[in-house]
């Protein structure tokens, strides 16, 4: 499997097999995709949220998007940096004097939002890594098939439903989910969260 980036296709058949990623997201799709293996260097927090990266050899733990440090980086021997830098002019350049390819996420409007995804992410199977990531959340309720979230089944509830459709012609998943904006939003949110700090059943008062 290789990873497409379109962002590189002037520059012909790139294909970073050394990645340095300073944003905890990418890191976990990274693992989704069974990609963990071109990681050299990623921050604390990639850690924390992919506990993979820990079982990886070589991978290094350096400064994150808001702190980079270009010597870090270089260190490292990356031939890609991607990172979320929205409004860190600073950062952008302390990467950006790495030398490395660098791939800055700043979406800012409903357009990078639904942006074209690489085709290789468009042809697996958006079940298995959305069960993945949320299988084991009590309050994330996965549709299958032809099922489409509705507010009328989460209202009430500290549920959000959601569902995925591919769209093979224009290249991209599109994903639509629903929830209640005064439980789940707002008050049900705050209960399970307190749940969580306090060691209580992440579903204690709210089911």
């Amino acid at each position: 499997m290789t990873l497409g980036l379109p962002i590189f296709s002037k520059l012909g058949d790139f294909t970073p097999q050394r990645v340095v990623s300073l944003q905890p997201s990418i890191t976990s799709t990274f693992d989704r995709l069974g990609l963990l293996d071109r990681l050299v260097a990623c921050t604390k927090y990639c850690a924390e949220v992919c506990p993979a990266v820990k079982e990886q050899r070589g991978v290094a733990i350096i400064e994150d998007s808001w702190t980079a440090d270009s010597a870090q980086i270089r260190a490292a021997k990356p031939d890609l940096v991607i990172a979320s830098v929205p409004y860190q002019v600073d950062a952008v350049a302390e990467i950006l004097k790495s030398g490395a390819q660098f791939l800055g996420l700043a979406p800012r409007t409903l357009h990078d939002i639904y942006a074209d995804i690489a085709a290789n992410v468009v042809n697996l199977d958006p079940a298995v890594m959305f069960s993945g990531a949320y299988a084991e959340e009590p309050f994330v309720r996965l549709l299958d098939g032809e099922r489409l979230p509705d507010t009328k089944h989460v209202a009430g509830t500290n549920f959000i439903d959601i569902a995925w459709k591919i769209d093979n012609r224009t290249n991209r998943i599109i994903v639509m989910s629903a929830l209640d904006n005064i439980v789940k939003g707002a008050s049900g949110q705050a209960v399970q969260c307190m749940n969580v700090m306090l060691g209580l059943p992440e579903t204690a008062g709210l089911i």
